[in-house]
């Protein structure tokens, strides 16, 4: 697939950070601080915060020594926030 396919889009609009995000996103749903989009319903999955964390930590460890400062820490950081996230819900459960 070449970016002219998307026109006024960069391929690189679709690189490390966009997956990165989707699976934030997906573990923001699975969490219920984003109603989902075919609902429109929040609810709480704690398999899907799960998953995105799982999907997270593959990405973190298949990319080690090949991202850059930027992509390391936000990747950690959004690491970081799901497992707490998903701690504190999975505690008051």
């Amino acid at each position: 697939m070449k970016g002219e396919e998307f026109p006024g889009v960069e391929r690189e609009d679709f690189g490390f950070s966009s997956l990165v995000l989707m699976f934030r996103t997906s573990g923001l749903i699975g969490l219920g601080e984003i109603p989902d989009s075919l609902t429109n319903e929040a609810k709480k999955d704690l398999n899907q915060v799960q998953q995105s964390v799982y999907f997270l930590e593959v990405l973190e460890k298949k990319t080690r020594g090949n991202l850059t400062a930027r992509e390391e820490k936000d990747l950690a950081a959004i690491l970081f926030e799901l497992r707490m996230k998903y701690l504190q819900l999975s505690k008051d459960k």
